[in-house]
């Protein structure tokens, strides 16, 4: 069977009785969903020690500064440590400080109100800071990552965004007793 013959059985001739009539069709756009999308890509500074306690908020387009928060008591001029991180999936990443030495003081704040959704103290009786990350922390559950400061065992402390632990390890065993500094990034493989 020739090629002509094969594809004349299988795709036959439309023709004017075979046609399908004409459907009147006006395209039309449905919403699917409300997406939020933050108006500004920020980054923040937390002070030094020695300093008022103030986060500092920046454009990263521009470097303008766009707004600045006091987490601690202003009696307090041991450092901030800072990090930003979306645990509420809303869009807008939430801003969470860390004593840099003294109490392990951990404050959240929500990313588009700056309203105060949670405050705890990550190693309890400790009173040399907590180093701070936040992201996934495993299986798509977002939470903080504190690690502790010198004078204890070196822990790492995984907390929700409500500041309910999760789970502890000790990195380096119970006889390490100097300060975890912590960080938190994604990587893709391929």
């Amino acid at each position: 069977m020739k090629l002509h013959s094969l594809l004349a059985r299988l795709f036959p001739r439309i023709t004017a009785a075979t046609r399908r009539p004409a459907v009147s069709y006006r395209p039309a756009l449905d919403r699917l969903e409300e997406r939020l999308a933050p108006t500004a890509n920020l980054f923040a500074i937390g002070s030094p020690a020695g300093s008022a306690p103030l986060i500092h908020l920046f454009d990263s387009d521009t470097g303008a500064q766009v707004d600045q928060i006091r987490p601690f008591q202003p009696s307090y001029t041991g450092g901030v440590n800072v990090t930003l991180a979306d645990l509420d999936r809303d869009g807008s990443p939430e801003i969470i400080a860390s004593a840099a030495s003294g109490s392990p003081h951990v404050v959240v704040f929500d990313g588009a109100t700056h309203a105060v959704t949670a405050s705890f103290l990550a190693f309890p009786g400790s009173t040399n800071g907590v180093s701070i990350a936040a992201g996934d922390i495993g299986n798509g559950s977002r939470g903080i990552i504190v690690g502790s400061g010198g004078g204890m065992a070196g822990t790492v402390a995984f907390f929700t965004p409500s500041g309910e632990p999760v789970r502890t390890l000790s990195p380096y065993g119970d006889s390490y007793r100097g300060a975890v500094e912590v960080a938190l990034g994604f990587a893709e493989n391929g």
